[in-house]
């Protein structure tokens, strides 16, 4: 494996910069795209929760409507009187009212079934008539006005004494008539019980369920006692609730996507509505059975869920209790799961498209500001190495600059400019060298000559003096031959001659003793002489010495003079 402190800083700075703006960019957009998928789901959460609250005020809003409404026609003088007339009507029937009104309204009625609202009044004269024709118009205005179903008009004693829409139940009664267990029956008799009770409200809602006299249809009443302005018990008034309104309300809000759609439901899990805003056929038909439901209806707690439903999809379910007190109803806004994540997945392909983008514009400008760092410091690198080799003319890259490659480049230049002076130095100590050396053999041949001059001088007096010695000896010769001839002739004086000549031998022993000190005193003045050759600076000494041994050779040579005078002395 390659180690990254052998591979030059221009080729891995460029590499590492990329590398690393591509692990930034990377795990940058990693993290962003979790934490944005983490955000938009949160926000499609929210949002859900959001619209599912938005639709719970507007359905609360709704049912407390039906307050207002139930309200303002228990209220009304017109209702009062209603109540007045149609209970005296009822009476003057006598008996058999459910027949007899049923053939006039129900099946005597030219209308069809579906519209027998539309007749006014019945032509039999009768005062039941005379007050439909009086009371109808205002309650089927209202009615169609406010999108309702039905309205029942009910005695203290359980007798329907008027609908708008005629059904089988018109006219009947509810204490002991064939629909006595069904809804219509259930809210008389809780109204009723209120009534009794002196409560001060005594509306009554009852949740949907089939409802035989509308065909099994889903039907929701609402109701309440009405009064006398005296205060005096008239009957129970009871709106039955009009299925569409609620399909309409909680139609699937498209703007959320194709899958998203409201339920409303309670304990039973069965639907108030159709998610799919189309027909009633869902409604108690159909489940929902999600643990929201529980959650919303026993712990009375909203929020959002992830689920599945019975056939397997992943759901998520925003849901909220309705906040209406007279029915425990749970709305529920769920979206497919994938749906939802396929916008965040939209939205995070933007993200990464988007981080693609800048990680090529981070990746080009990291390799552009790493080439800008690199082919400066490769010219320097250039540089010093061309100033390692030689090249001291080599221009200095970056001088210029004012960050740090500037910075090394006038150290480069520091160096060159160094070297520059070093090579001056070295050329002056050269020049000096030169100089020096030319000033030395000068100074050593002038010496060799005065050291030629001055040995040449001794030699010759030495010579000479070895000639006179040579002379000398001759003589000594010539008068030692003369004494011997004399001590021949001079008997007496043979011993005294043989004494001079014993003085004469030592004067001679003394002679070659002396010639040995010459040739010693010679062979010291030429290893002073080389010395001197050697060492220019002792020349002078050496001279002086060799001038202190001639004047000592010119002793020795007086002494031998004496010696010999002494012996010409002698001899004579």
């Amino acid at each position: 494996m390659v180690s990254l402190s052998n591979v030059k800083i221009s080729k891995k700075l460029p590499v590492i910069m990329v590398l690393m703006a591509l692990l930034g960019v990377g795990v940058s957009t990693g993290i962003s795209a979790y934490l944005s998928t983490q955000s938009a789901l949160k926000r499609a959460e929210a949002s859900l929760s959001t619209v599912l609250d938005e639709k719970e005020h507007e359905l609360n809003a709704y049912l407390k409507t039906l307050d207002d409404d139930l309200n303002v026609v228990a209220t009304s003088e017109n209702t009062q009187t209603a109540f007045a007339d149609y209970g005296t009507a009822w009476d003057e029937l006598t008996a058999n009212q459910t027949e007899k009104l049923q053939k006039l309204y129900i099946e005597d009625n030219p209308n069809p079934t579906g519209h027998k609202e539309d007749l006014d009044y019945a032509r039999d004269g009768s005062a039941y008539s005379l007050a439909h024709a009086k009371h109808h118009l205002w309650f089927r205005q209202f009615l169609r006005a406010n999108g309702y179903y039905d309205i029942f008009l009910i005695s203290p004693e359980g007798n329907i004494l008027y609908t708008v829409f005629k059904e089988l139940d018109f006219a009947t009664n509810v204490q002991n008539g064939q629909w006595k267990n069904a809804d219509i029956g259930n809210i008389f008799r809780e109204v009723m019980a209120k009534a009794k009770a002196k409560s001060d409200d005594t509306i009554v809602f009852e949740d949907f369920k089939p409802y035989a006299p509308s065909h099994d249809v889903p039907a929701g009443f609402i109701g309440r006692a009405v009064y006398t302005p005296s205060g005096a018990l008239l009957g129970v008034l009871v709106f039955q609730l009009p299925i569409d309104n609620f399909i309409h309300l909680l139609k699937p809000n498209k703007n959320l996507g194709d899958t998203a759609k409201f339920y409303l439901t309670a304990g039973d899990r069965l639907l108030r509505n159709d998610p799919d805003g189309a027909s009633a056929d869902p409604i108690l038909r159909d489940k929902i059975d999600l643990p929201a439901v529980d959650s919303a209806v026993n712990d009375d707690q909203a929020g959002v869920a992830l689920d599945h439903n019975d056939k397997g999809v992943k759901l998520v379910t925003a849901y909220e209790p309705v906040a209406y007190p007279r029915v425990k109803w749970v709305l529920l806004l769920n979206q497919d799961y994938d749906e939802v994540m396929s916008v965040i997945v939209k939205d995070t392909m933007n993200v990464i498209y988007i981080s693609i983008v800048v990680l090529l514009a981070v990746a080009l400008i990291s390799a552009l500001f790493a080439r800008s760092l690199t082919r400066p410091i490769a010219g320097l690198q250039k540089a010093m190495a061309d100033l390692a080799g030689g090249n001291k003319s080599i221009a200095i890259p970056g001088l210029e600059r004012g960050d740090e490659i500037g910075d090394m480049a006038k150290t480069v230049g520091v160096f060159k400019e160094n070297a520059l002076e070093l090579d001056r130095m070295n050329a002056s100590a050269e020049e000096q060298k030169k100089r020096a050396e030319i000033e030395k053999k000068e100074t050593m041949h002038k010496m060799a000559n005065d050291f030629d001059n001055r040995v040449g001088g001794v030699i010759r007096t030495l010579s000479s003096a070895a000639e006179s010695m040579t002379t000398t000896a001759q003589q000594m010769k010539h008068a030692s031959d003369q004494t011997a001839h004399v001590s021949s002739m001079v008997a007496s004086g043979a011993t005294q001659a043989d004494s001079n000549v014993q003085t004469v031998a030592a004067a001679a022993e003394e002679l070659a003793a002396s010639s040995s000190e010459i040739a010693r005193q010679i062979d010291s003045v030429a290893k002073k002489a080389n010395m001197a050759a050697s060492d220019a600076q002792a020349t002078s000494a050496s001279v002086q010495e060799l001038v202190t041994l001639a004047e000592s050779i010119g002793e020795v040579i007086g002494t031998i003079k004496d010696i010999a005078d002494q012996t010409n002395l002698l001899a004579l």
